[in-house]
């Protein structure tokens, strides 16, 4: 066994010079000397070291032969080995580019993430700045809201108070005033022996005078009967004395309105007046009339009350009816946010309508 290794190593020895002399200066082991490379080729090496390594034989017999390997020359092996270094370097190379492509890659897929998630961060801060700043709003608009029906509220109470202090003192002066005016007129027009018609427009004028007061006095007063009945009431009573009084057929028509409707204040008071006022207008201006309708109309659809007064006077070429009182009517028309319209009518007549919201 040790004359085998003697021997193999003595021919790596033997082998060296030509080796050494056919190999590249380009080969990355050449420049660390004689140890760095194998001497031998690789298939004679491979057959020195399984005869090395086989069991020896018994005494007397020969050791059995390994089978014979073609060899190459030296310049061809290192021209294999030069050839396969340059492959792997190559692939290893290829391997290397393949990686810094992967990491260029996925680096420029995180940096889009990156990106993303700081656009989407963004998005997000707006968003609650968005919420807030609407939270702000809402929160504000009711702060408003809430003092704005505030206001309303106590300015609707202070006004009611004012009303109801208004009309106690004009029923309480005013009123108590025109009632012993009337009741001394109709003494004096009991104790005249004969008709005298000074005292009796005296007690006519007093006694309209002292009605007036009280209609004037329910309509401002906050704290009177509000209701439909007791408005259209008050309207058959208004038309009892004036033009029931002065011969009229009187006509009150209500229609989708039911008694114990109630309304507001000042429409309630409004809608007295107005009316009052065309029926006036009738009695003062009208030619020969003999019938007055009133007509009080309530179109749910359209969410508005109708007021219609009208007469059967004869045609005339007078111009239309104008004057203070046709201002006044409008002006409340106005206050109601309503519309009020005036006129003759084709058949003879004369028509006030008006339209407000309810």
């Amino acid at each position: 066994m040790k004359c085998l290794l003697s021997y193999i190593f003595f021919v790596e020895i033997l082998l060296f010079l030509p080796c050494a002399a056919a190999r590249p200066a380009s080969l990355p082991h050449a420049a660390h000397g004689p140890l760095a490379a194998p001497l031998l080729p690789a298939a004679a090496r491979s057959e020195a070291l399984a005869l090395a390594a086989a069991p020896a034989a018994p005494h007397g017999q020969q050791r059995p032969q390994a089978p014979a390997t073609p060899r190459l020359a030296p310049a061809a092996e290192a021209a294999a080995e030069t050839t396969r270094l340059a492959s792997a370097a190559r692939a290893t190379t290829s391997q290397h580019l393949a990686l810094q492509a992967a990491y260029q890659q996925q680096r420029q897929v995180l940096l889009q993430t990156q990106a993303r998630l700081r656009t989407a961060e963004q998005s997000r801060s707006q968003a609650w700045l968005a919420v807030a700043g609407l939270a702000a709003g809402l929160l504000l608009t009711l702060a408003l809201s809430w003092w704005a029906r505030r206001q309303l509220r106590q300015r609707a109470a202070r006004e009611a108070q004012l009303r109801t202090r208004l009309a106690t003192d004009l029923q309480a002066e005013v009123g108590t005033l025109l009632t012993r005016v009337s009741q001394q007129a109709n003494q004096l027009s009991q104790r005249q022996p004969a008709p005298n018609p000074a005292l009796d427009r005296l007690l006519g004028s007093s006694q309209a005078a002292a009605h007036t007061v009280r209609d004037l006095a329910w309509g401002i007063d906050a704290q009177a009967d509000n209701t439909v009945g007791a408005l259209l009431e008050r309207m058959r009573s208004h038309l009892a004395h004036t033009a029931g009084a002065a011969g009229l057929q009187t006509e009150l028509q209500a229609d989708g309105l039911y008694s114990t409707l109630r309304l507001p204040a000042e429409l309630r008071q409004y809608l007295y007046f107005i009316f009052k006022e065309a029926v006036a207008n009738v009695l003062q201006h009208a030619a020969r009339p003999t019938r007055i309708v009133v007509t009080l109309t309530h179109y749910s659809v359209a969410n508005a009350l109708m007021l219609g007064i009208e007469d059967d006077g004869q045609p005339t070429t007078a111009p239309a009816r104008d004057g203070a009182g046709l201002h006044l009517m409008h002006e409340r028309a106005r206050a109601l946010q309503g519309r009020l319209e005036v006129g003759r009518q084709p058949r003879g007549g004369f028509r006030v309508w008006l339209q407000v919201p309810f």
